[in-house]
């Protein structure tokens, strides 16, 4: 199989994993049964919350293990231990086959949600190496699909596990044990580790990405519509599975093009094959020759760089909000008057993953609308020019070879797409500190409207939460490459990534306290609370904190704009 195939068959396995890798997004669906299996309280069900989300301090061990070990064996070390954390909690809680302390289970929750870190680091070097020009669009396509595990993992319990609220509950708990590590072992074999030191045809990826595109798009409106209408759970099943299934298309797409024009070229005599040779020589494009990455910073030098503590507390205060908000979905629903709280988490996957696909669906199609620049290789090196002119522009500098560059053909600009002949430089899609930014703005809104008593304004603030946290996860994984580097990308996202533990501890508690508060004015002996007052100043309280996020991602953007307006 050729390198070529083998890289979209490496995608294809990125998607299905990232699709089920999401088993912590399920949580909200079976909180409240959760709480009356172990009979437990408000602020021990938050620490349950909170112990998925502590797992992630220890994801960086992920990464440091991807550097040393082969990533199949990265890949089912997360299967196992979320088999382990998942299974043993089935077990306990439903089987009552022994007996565990809540403290006990608190650690089972942590080994669960570090066996994420696992499966998310494998999936985001797989698709970085496999595509370095076109990683934004990678890694947010495979990272989108992440969001709709809550979708597929409740769909699967509705149409085997619905007999009653109790059976749904530990159903949640045995698929996320058993499909995760079942989807590992059959994609294993499937990942591509090294690959960006190939040629390939860039019009077989600009194709292989528009029909993933339209793939994507079509899955997540089937999501959406499948969340909202009343549809058996059956058939939202079965055309989820079908379209995981329909990328497939692409590598077989690749394989059978290959095949012809292997066929073809036999066909042909010697003298017309020279030129062939040469045309698709002229289509193939190292895709080594440009990453944009401002320097690369090895993870044990992170804490010396400001950049780092600004992005950690831009991270913290958030993308973090709306994975609280997300654990916390359950209650808030529950606490509004709002039933179907399954529904709730279904529709909120499915929004979550069209704001995972955004931002890579607006960089890769607004940089096809970028500015032309010629590739010119004289003296070794390449030049950009104008079209129809011979006037280089000023604002972009070409690598000299004579630098210490070892590789000279390297140019570390953000925002470059190539095409045949010529690199699009994306002059509309602005940066990342800055989409952040303008993403955050909308989550401050998200939260206020949230403050109106209303079935409405609590679906449309749900959706766009939803939709703004999974831009901004998205976002912050190109981010973190192109502030820190590729090359030690494993261990600094996750770094990153370990604000969520703490920002889940600390503002989930406060949501904890605010929700206790109000069930004692209702005097209730349930320590359930009723009414908006139960989560009002908590929404307030994570509208603020998005707020100085908002001046976070914009000091960076400051701080590094010279490295953002390079391109521009």
């Amino acid at each position: 199989m050729s390198p070529n195939v083998l890289r979209w068959f490496s995608l294809v396995a990125l998607l299905w994993l990232q699709s089920i890798n999401g088993t912590n997004l399920s949580f909200p669906a079976y909180s409240s049964q959760l709480k009356e299996f172990l009979s437990i309280s408000q602020f021990k069900l938050n620490y349950l919350s909170f112990a998925s989300d502590a797992g992630k301090v220890l994801g960086f061990i992920s990464g440091i293990a991807a550097i040393h070990l082969p990533l199949p064996l990265v890949l089912l070390a997360g299967g196992s231990l979320g088999f382990a954390g998942y299974g043993l909690q089935y077990l306990c809680i439903v089987k009552k086959m022994f007996t565990l302390s809540f403290y006990q289970i608190w650690g089972l929750s942590f080994l669960a949600g570090n066996s994420i870190c696992w499966i998310n680091t494998a999936c985001f070097i797989v698709a970085i190496n496999s595509f370095p020009v076109n990683r934004q669009v990678a890694v947010g396509i495979t990272a989108s699909y992440q969001a709709l595990s809550g979708k597929i993992y409740t769909d699967i319990v509705h149409t085997f596990f619905y007999s009653s609220q109790r059976e749904a509950a530990s159903g949640y708990l045995l698929l996320c044990s058993l499909v995760p590590l079942a989807c590992c072992l059959v994609t294993a074999p499937m990942l591509m580790r090294e690959a960006k030191a190939m040629s390939f045809s860039s019009r077989d990826v600009n194709v292989g990405f528009i029909f993933l595109f339209v793939v994507t798009i079509a899955t997540g409106i089937y999501s959406v519509a499948t969340s909202l209408l009343s549809v058996p759970a059956v058939l939202a099943l079965v055309g989820i599975v079908l379209f995981l299934l329909a990328p497939l298309a692409i590598p077989s797409g690749v394989r059978l093009e290959e095949l012809m024009s292997s066929t073809r070229s036999q066909q042909k005599v010697y003298n017309l094959e020279a030129p062939i040779e040469e045309d698709q020589k002229k289509e193939e494009v190292d895709e080594k020759a440009i990453v944009g990455v401002r320097e690369e910073v090895e993870w044990t030098k992170l804490w010396k760089r400001l950049d780092f503590w600004i992005y950690f507390g831009l991270y913290l205060f958030g993308p973090t909000v709306g994975i609280v908000f997300m654990n916390n979905l359950g209650q808030i629903s529950e606490s509004r008057g709002c039933a179907a709280t399954s529904s709730m988490v279904a529709l909120s996957s499915s929004f979550g993953f069209f704001g995972r696909l955004l931002p890579s669906l607006l960089d890769y199609f607004l940089s096809r609308s970028g500015y032309p620049w010629v590739i010119e290789y004289g003296d070794g090196y390449p030049k950009f020019v104008y079209p129809e002119t011979t006037n280089p522009d000023p604002d972009i500098k070409s690598t000299d070879p004579t630098d210490e560059d070892p590789d000279p053909g390297t140019l570390n600009f953000p925002n470059i797409r190539i095409r045949p002949g010529c690199v699009y430089v994306n002059r509309y899609m602005p940066s990342s500190p800055v989409s952040m930014a303008v993403s955050l703005v909308a989550m401050v809104a998200s939260f206020l409207l949230l403050l109106i008593d209303s079935d409405i304004a609590l679906y449309v603030s749900t959706g766009m939460i939803d939709v703004v946290s999974g831009a901004l996860t998205s976002l912050s994984v190109t981010m973190t490459a192109e502030l820190f580097g590729t090359k030690h990308f494993g261990v600094n996202h996750n770094i990153v990534v370990g604000s969520i533990p703490i920002g889940s501890f600390a503002f989930g508690l406060f949501a904890a306290k605010v929700y206790r508060d109000g069930a004692s004015l209702d005097g209730r002996f349930d320590g359930k609370c009723f009414g908006m007052y139960c989560f009002q100043t908590t929404l307030i309280f994570w509208g603020m904190l998005c707020s100085v996020a908002t001046v976070l991602a914009t000091v960076l953007y400051l701080r590094n704009r010279k490295f953002y307006s390079q391109m521009r």
